[in-house]
C-alpha cells in the first residue's frame, strides 16, 4: 500500500489524556503507564487508560478509552468485550489516539478488530476531533467479517475509534444508549499509525474548473497523484482538463488496485462547467461516472463516446473519493469527507474514423442505403452516435433504408460492449410511410441488442422495404421519422441519466436469416427445433403451407416446431404477423403427448394476424403446429392424417416463450414480515377528472374529504396516468409514451425530481410503491417494470 517510509515508535510510555467534556483539548504528559492509569482512574467517569483492557463506560466522545498511543506506533486492546456496558446490547466503545503537531503528515493509519467469538460480528468507525466521520467498515472481504480501515490521516490531534455491533452502525457518538440493538462478544482492538509517503503534485492546486490542470487534446497519464493533498484535505477533488474535438472514444481508468493504494476513487467525464447538485440525474453536461470496477477492485473504469460539434471543446475529468459524490466543481472544498489515496490516472482518447455512407441520416429521407438481395448477403457498418449534426444534444440518430429480397427475414444485431463508449441502443424499424412497426430495446444483462422481422410483412417492389433506426437509450422516439430532431420539447426535459440519449461507437450486422420449410416437418417426431430452450424468441420468414413431400399431396402438408420450456409458469405466443393470401394459416399448440391445448385459425377480419397465446404450467416439450385453415383435425403424431384442397399458403411466423410474472408472496398478515413503504401512508391523493383543473387533491381515506389540494406539475388532460405515495413522497406519472415521473412533497406539491421513466413500449397505466421499489404497468408489452427507488435509476 502507497503508505511506507521511517516507520518509528513515537513516545509509547507516554499517554493523552483529555479533559472530560472539553472537546479538542490535549495534554500531553511526560509519564508511563502507571501514572496514566492512575490519573484516568482519578478522573471517576472520565477518559481512561486502556494499557489494564477496555474500561467502561467509554460510550462517548467524552469517555473514551484513552489508548496513551501518540504519533507513530502501535498499539492493541486485548480481552475487550462489547456488551459489558450500560446499555449491553447497544454497547459501543470508543477509544481516543493522538497524531502529535511535530508529525508529519499524512500518517497512514490501520484500524483492525479480530474476535473469535462466534457471536460478534463488529463494526468500525473512525472520527477526528470535531467529531466528524472520516471512515467506517463493516467486513474486510466476502469471507471475512472482521471489520479492517486503511486510510491517512491528513491532520494532527485527537482522533477516536468506535467498536460497535454491525447492527447498530449509526449509533450518536456524542450519547450512550443511541443506536440500535446488535450483537455482543470477546474483540481485540490493534490500532497502528507509520509515515507515510509524502505526496508532492505538480498539479496542485486543482479542485476546481477553473484551476484544472490542462493536459492538452490527446491520450495522457499521470503517475502517483494524491486524492487528500490539496487544501481541502478529504473534500480534495483532482480536476484534468482535455480539449475534444469529437467524435471520439474516451477510456479512463483511476488505478488503484495494482498499486496497493486504499483509495477508493470516483471519476466523472462531463464537457461543461457547471455544478454536480445531483451527479447522476438531471446533469445534461455528465457523460460518464464510474465507481467500482467490474473485476472487484475498487479502480474506475468507464469508456464513454464523446459527440463531435460540442458548443464547447473542452471536456474536464474529475476524480474523487468515494464518499464525496456531490461536489460543486466551481467551488473547491464544496463536497463532503470522502476517501484519499494514491492513485494513477490513465485517458486513452481515440477519434473516431466512420466508414461508408454517414452523415447526415437523421431522418428516412436522408438514411443510408442498405441493399440485401440473398441469404448470403450481409451489411456490416461500423458506425458512432454522436457524430451529426445534432452531437451536442446527444439527439443524433442513425437510419437505415433497408432494400431486401421478397422472402425470409432480416436479422440485425448491434454490438456496443465489444467496442466500448457506453452506448446503450434501441432498434426500430419503420415502414416506407414513416410508422414504426418494431422496436427493441437492448438484451437483458446487456447493452447489445437484436432485432429480427420477416421480410413478407413489408410491401414487395423496387422501394425501399423499411427503414431500421439506430438511437440512444433515454431519447425519446421521434414524432415525425422524415424529419430530423423532429420532438417539439424544451432539450432539458431529456436530460436523465447520463443525458437525453446514449452516444458512442456500435458495431451493426444485417443480414437474411434461412427460410422457413425445413421439409419434412409433418409430425412431432420430424419438427424443426426452434432452439427456444426456457425463454426466448424464434423469428421464420417465408414459410409455406403445401410444400410438403411426405406425402405425395400438398394439401396434407403440416409444419411443425419444438419449444422447450425449461420451467414453469411461463407464456408460449405464437404469431403469423401478416399474409399475402386467403385464408389464413392455422395454428395449433400441442403438449409432449400430442393433446391439443390451444389453436387459432381464420381471424374475422381477414386483415387481423393469427395469433395462439397460452400459459404452460408444466415445465416441458411442446410443439406448434401450422396447416390449412381447414385442415383443423390433423394427428401431430402421425404423418398424412388429413387433407384439404387448397393452393399453398405463404407466411411468417413469430413464436415467443416468456417467463410468467407470479406472485408468490400471498397474503401477508402486519408484522415485521410484512411489506412497508418508506413512511406512513395516511393520505390519498386523486386527480380531478377535468382539463381545466390541473390540479392534485388530498383525501382523508376514512371520509373521502378533500383536506388539501395542489396544483400537478404538468397538464392532466382528463387524469393522470399514475399516482401513489410511499408517505415519504407523492409519484406523479404524466401523460404520453415514455412519460416524466415527479417525485413530489405529499404535502406542498413542490417537485422533488423529475425523471423520464424509459422500459418497455413506453405505454403504461398504473403505478405503485412498496418498499423502496416502484411497479409501473406496461400495458403494450403485458409486463410490470421495477424501479429502484433508494437507487433512483429508472431505466
Amino acid at each position: 500500500m502507497m503508505k511506507p517510509s521511517n516507520s518509528e515508535n513515537d513516545s509509547l510510555d507516554r499517554c493523552a489524556y483529555r479533559g472530560q467534556g472539553i472537546v479538542g483539548r490535549t495534554t500531553r504528559l511526560a509519564a508511563g503507564p502507571v501514572l496514566c492509569a492512575m490519573l484516568a482512574l482519578a478522573v471517576g467517569s472520565g477518559p481512561r487508560s486502556a494499557l489494564g483492557g477496555e474500561l467502561e463506560p467509554n460510550d462517548t466522545f467524552a469517555t473514551a478509552t484513552v489508548t496513551g498511543l501518540v504519533g507513530l506506533g502501535k498499539v492493541t486492546i486485548d480481552d475487550a468485550f462489547l456488551g459489558n456496558g450500560d446499555w449491553p446490547n447497544r454497547d459501543v466503545d470508543l477509544y481516543s489516539f493522538e497524531i502529535s503537531p511535530e508529525t508529519l503528515l499524512p500518517v497512514f493509519l490501520t484500524l483492525e478488530v479480530v474476535s473469535d467469538d462466534e457471536n460478534l460480528d463488529a463494526f468500525l468507525r473512525l472520527f477526528a476531533a470535531d467529531g466528524s466521520e472520516l471512515a467506517n467498515n463493516d467486513d474486510r472481504g466476502a469471507n471475512d467479517t472482521h471489520p479492517l480501515i486503511e486510510t491517512y490521516l491528513l491532520s494532527q490531534g485527537v482522533h477516536y475509534v468506535a467498536v460497535s455491533s454491525t447492527g447498530n452502525p449509526f449509533y450518536d457518538p456524542e450519547m450512550g444508549d443511541s443506536g440500535m440493538p446488535g450483537t455482543t462478544g470477546n474483540y481485540s482492538l490493534t490500532i497502528a499509525t507509520e509515515q507515510a509517503t509524502v505526496p508532492v503534485s505538480p498539479f496542485e492546486p486543482n479542485d476546481s474548473v477553473e484551476t484544472g490542470t490542462d493536459m492538452g487534446s490527446n491520450s495522457f497519464e499521470v503517475i502517483g497523484e494524491f486524492i487528500g493533498d490539496g487544501a481541502h484535505g478529504r473534500r480534495d477533488i483532482d480536476v484534468y482538463i482535455t480539449q475534444i474535438t469529437g467524435p471520439a472514444l474516451v477510456h479512463v481508468e483511476v488505478r488503484t488496485a495494482s498499486i496497493g493504494s486504499v483509495l477508493d476513487p470516483i471519476v466523472r467525464i462531463r464537457w461543461c462547467a457547471g455544478s454536480i447538485d445531483e451527479p447522476t440525474f438531471g446533469d445534461g453536461c455528465l457523460f460518464g461516472v464510474a465507481d467500482d470496477a467490474t473485476n472487484g477492485t475498487t479502480d474506475s473504469i468507464v469508456s464513454v463516446g464523446l459527440p463531435g460539434d460540442l458548443p464547447l471543446d473542452t471536456v474536464f475529468i474529475t476524480v474523487s473519493g468515494a464518499g464525496n459524490p456531490k461536489y460543486n466543481p466551481t467551488i473547491p472544498g464544496s463536497g463532503d469527507i470522502g476517501a484519499v489515496g494514491f492513485y494513477d490516472l490513465i485517458v486513452i482518447v481515440t477519434p473516431f474514423d466512420g466508414t461508408g455512407a454517414n452523415e447526415p441520416n437523421d431522418s428516412i429521407s436522408t438514411a443510408t442505403p442498405v441493399i440485401l438481395s440473398s441469404p448470403n448477403d450481409q451489411f456490416l457498418f461500423e458506425g458512432f452516435l454522436g457524430d451529426g449534426p445534432y452531437a451536442p444534444y446527444r439527439g443524433d440518430r442513425d437510419y437505415f433504408a433497408l432494400h431486401l429480397p421478397t422472402t425470409g427475414a432480416v436479422a440485425v444485431t448491434i454490438d456496443t460492449e465489444a467496442v466500448g463508449g457506453g452506448l446503450d441502443p434501441v432498434l426500430a424499424v419503420y415502414d416506407k410511410t414513416g410508422i414504426r412497426i418494431l422496436a427493441k430495446d437492448n438484451d437483458q444483462g446487456s447493452l447489445d441488442a437484436t432485432i429480427t422481422f420477416p421480410v413478407n410483412c413489408l410491401d414487395d417492389d423496387d422501394e425501399t422495404d423499411a427503414f431500421l433506426l439506430v438511437m440512444g437509450s433515454k431519447q425519446r422516439f421521434p414524432n415525425d421519422p422524415h424529419v430530423p430532431f423532429s420532438y417539439n420539447t424544451v432539450l432539458e426535459k431529456h436530460k436523465v441519466g447520463d443525458g437525453p440519449g446514449t452516444i458512442g461507437p456500435y458495431s451493426l450486422s444485417i443480414s437474411i436469416v434461412e427460410q422457413c420449410g425445413d421439409e419434412p416437418d409433418d409430425t412431432m417426431s420430424l419438427a424443426t427445433d426452434t432452439g427456444i430452450e426456457g425463454t426466448g424468441v424464434y423469428v421464420c420468414g417465408g414459410g409455406v403451407v403445401g410444400d410438403g413431400i411426405l406425402c405425395g399431396d400438398p394439401a396434407s402438408d403440416v409444419d411443425m416446431w419444438l419449444v422447450e420450456a425449461e420451467a414453469a409458469p411461463a407464456t408460449l405466443r405464437v404469431r403469423i404477423p401478416c399474409r399475402d393470401s386467403f385464408p389464413a394459416p392455422g395454428i395449433r399448440v400441442f403438449d409432449a403427448e400430442g393433446l391439443e391445448l390451444a389453436a387459432s385459425f381464420q381471424p374475422f377480419d381477414p386483415d387481423d394476424p393469427v395469433v395462439v397465446e397460452i400459459q404452460l404450467d408444466v415445465a416441458g416439450t411442446y410443439f406448434v403446429g401450422v396447416a390449412y385453415d381447414g385442415n383443423t383435425g390433423y394427428d401431430p403424431s402421425k404423418e398424412c392424417s388429413s387433407t384439404n384442397t387448397t393452393s399453398p399458403i405463404p407466411y411468417d411466423i413469430i413464436i415467443t416463450v416468456e417467463q410468467t410474472l407470479v406472485d408468490n408472496t400471498g397474503s401477508i398478515p402486519g408484522g415485521s414480515d410484512a411489506p412497508v413503504g418508506r413512511g406512513k401512508v395516511s393520505e390519498l391523493f386523486a386527480t380531478r377528472l377535468s382539463d381545466a383543473a390541473n390540479t392534485i387533491d388530498v383525501l382523508d381515506p376514512m371520509t373521502g374529504d378533500v383536506t388539501a389540494s395542489f396544483p400537478a406539475p404538468e397538464p392532466i388532460f382528463s387524469g393522470a396516468e399514475a399516482i401513489t405515495s410511499d408517505g415519504d413522497a407523492l409519484y406523479y406519472m404524466g401523460i404520453g409514451r415514455y412519460p416524466n415521473l415527479y417525485r413530489l412533497n405529499p404535502s406542498t406539491g413542490d417537485v422533488l425530481g423529475e425523471y423520464i421513466l424509459w422500459s418497455g413500449s413506453g405505454f403504461y397505466s398504473d403505478a405503485a410503491v412498496m418498499g423502496n421499489e416502484l411497479f409501473v404497468t406496461d400495458y403494450m408489452d403485458r409486463a410490470v417494470h421495477v424501479f429502484d427507488l433508494t437507487e433512483e435509476t429508472n431505466a
